[in-house]
This record gives structure tokens, C-alpha cells and sequence, in this order.
């Protein structure tokens, strides 16, 4: 919510009668990507551009352009990967969209096999060596005491 999708910068801002920012007359903000434009080939690498040109309401997204330059955030990374759930059958870890934020690299990852597994393997073990460690603070106060 109010989170800005561009920002677009203006001399003056165009006011109605009323003294009030007309935004009927605000120009519309052009997106221009700092990289190399070089379009997504191959049906992972399609598949994985169209979710992301939806998600960001962009029309076109190149194979090497970042998803947090071209407006991306942590939210429409969850939709990111609920359509990838959708479209690819891909059930991927958040944390490695955040590692993986090109087209390019996200496709080489899902690629080589990975759907998220190996991150959520170590997500749990991490999670298992937290809670031993907790049960045994534990255990500790209580013979303390």
C-alpha cells in the first residue's frame, strides 16, 4: 500500500482550479532499463518473464534485468512465486528468489534442478539445530533453579 511504482520528476506539479495536483494531467512515467535489453529465450526463461512483466505491470523484461531495480519488493516476490507454483509447478523457496533476481539466473537455477528443496532442507535444519539449542538453555535454568 502507497508504495510507489515510479518516480517521476517534475519542475512543477500541474494543479486543477482548485489549487489541487491534477492528476489527470501528470505524465505517464517511462520505464528505461539501465541494462542491455536481451530478450528471455527458451519456455523457462518465457514462462518466468511473463510472470514477472504481470506481477510488475511492466511490458517487457529482459533476460538480465533486476526484479528490486525494475520496482520489485518482498511482497510481489510472494506473488512471484505463487504464479510460479501456478505456471511452472515450481515450489521455490522466498530466499532464493532474493538470491536469484534475473530472468538469466533464476532460470539456471530452476534448471539445474533446484525448485527450493535444498533451501528448505536447510531452512528445517536450521530451524531443528534453533530449537535443540533453545531446549537446552532450557534444561539449563531449570537445574539452576
Amino acid at each position: 500500500y502507497m508504495i510507489p511504482a515510479a518516480i517521476v520528476v517534475l519542475e512543477n506539479l500541474p494543479l486543477n482550479a482548485n489549487g489541487k495536483v491534477d492528476r489527470k494531467q501528470l505524465p505517464e512515467p517511462e520505464f528505461v532499463s539501465v541494462d542491455e535489453y536481451e530478450a528471455p529465450q527458451g519456455e523457462v526463461e518465457e514462462a518466468l518473464a511473463a510472470i514477472w512483466r504481470e506481477v510488475l505491470g511492466m511490458p517487457r523484461v529482459g533476460l538480465h534485468n533486476n526484479f528490486f531495480d525494475l520496482g520489485g519488493h518482498s511482497l510481489l516476490l510472494i506473488k512471484v512465486k505463487q504464479k510460479m507454483g501456478e505456471h511452472l509447478g515450481v515450489n521455490i523457496a522466498i530466499i532464493d528468489l532474493f538470491k536469484y533476481t534475473t530472468i538469466a539466473s533464476l532460470a539456471k537455477f530452476l534448471s539445474q534442478g533446484n525448485s527450493g528443496q535444498a533451501s528448505l532442507q536447510n531452512h528445517r535444519e536450521r530451524a531443528q539445530r534453533q530449537r535443540n539449542t533453545f531446549i537446552q538453555r532450557k534444561r539449563k535454568i531449570e537445574r539452576a533453579h
